[in-house]
């Protein structure tokens, strides 16, 4: 609702709320913070709000031999600091870390996220990262961001990032030591070397008492002599040789998993949805006051 006088709208009184999710005041905002799927409830006026959209990870490459398995891509991100949002119900779904899978294989994609207010949140997963077999190495999988490949001789290159939301992954340097670290949403995963790739760092939002915090680091790449370290924003570190394991994406970051070496790779982490906006200013009773002659009136905020 906006007040109206004399055919004139007072948009300072406009007064608005939204509903979902864990709902928190930081200031002069109020926050929704969604880490599984749920509705965003708006009533009143059409405001501008911020979105965060950070979708799943992706798992790191399975390798239960002794290659090196590339690493999981971070989830895709998109974000938008002044949306126009209008009273209604929206759809807001949160993608799951990808699971690594057993045996020497492929990595897989984390899961999309999205705010149904615009297709401009349809967020990509995380792409997989990649293996090597019999010698012959498979790419990183396309993604939101890019999983790295597998260490091989031979060559191979990275998952493709989504322009917009993630970058590529890691690609081989020609060498078996190492595999790929997973793409960032800021940043290509290092490429394969002696020790794995490092993953690519994400980005970084003020959201919550302006402390900056990162979101979709890509996973590290596992190595045989030392482990690629997950990019900044929840990235898993790679797996060494004669370890076997390889760590997972933090939860509600979307970052990519580690590559595994002897063992699974490492899970994506699990994707968030952050709201934001100005907190509605309730207003007092307001008294208009008119003079005999009806000429002017006197507006007044008790």
């Amino acid at each position: 609702w906006i007040p109206n006088i004399a055919g004139v709208n007072i948009n300072q009184w406009a007064s608005y709320e939204g509903s979902g999710g864990s709902k928190t005041t930081d200031g002069a905002y109020t926050i929704h913070t969604y880490t599984s799927s749920g509705t965003f409830n708006w009533t009143g006026a059409t405001t501008d709000i911020e979105v965060l959209v950070v979708a799943g990870g992706g798992s790191g490459a399975s390798e239960e031999s002794a290659y090196n398995g590339g690493a999981g891509g971070a989830g895709g991100i998109t974000n938008d600091s002044s949306f126009s949002i209008s009273a209604g119900f929206y759809n807001i779904t949160v993608g799951s870390g990808a699971t690594a899978p057993s045996g020497n294989t492929w990595g897989t994609n984390g899961t999309n996220s999205s705010f149904d207010a615009s297709s401009n949140f349809n967020t990509f997963g995380g792409g997989g990262g990649g293996y090597r077999q019999s010698g012959a190495c498979k790419n990183g999988l396309a993604g939101g961001s890019g999983g790295g490949t597998a260490g091989c001789s031979g060559g191979s290159t990275g998952g493709i990032g989504v322009v917009g939301q993630g970058k590529n992954g890691g690609s081989s340097g020609g060498g078996a030591n190492g595999a790929a670290g997973g793409g960032g949403a800021n940043e290509v995963g290092e490429n394969a070397e002696t020790p794995g790739g490092d993953g690519g760092d994400g980005l970084g939002f003020s959201i919550f008492n302006g402390t900056e915090l990162f979101y979709g680091g890509g996973g590290g790449g596992a190595g045989n002599s030392a482990h690629g370290t997950g990019g900044k924003g929840g990235g898993g570190r790679g797996a060494k040789e004669s370890e076997g394991l390889a760590l997972n994406g933090n939860v509600s970051t979307g970052g990519g998993g580690g590559g595994g070496n002897q063992g699974k790779g490492g899970n994506g982490g699990s994707g968030i949805v952050i709201i934001r906006y100005l907190t509605s200013v309730t207003i007092s009773t307001i008294n208009l006051d008119s003079p005999v002659n009806n000429t002017n009136f006197t507006l007044t905020n008790n």
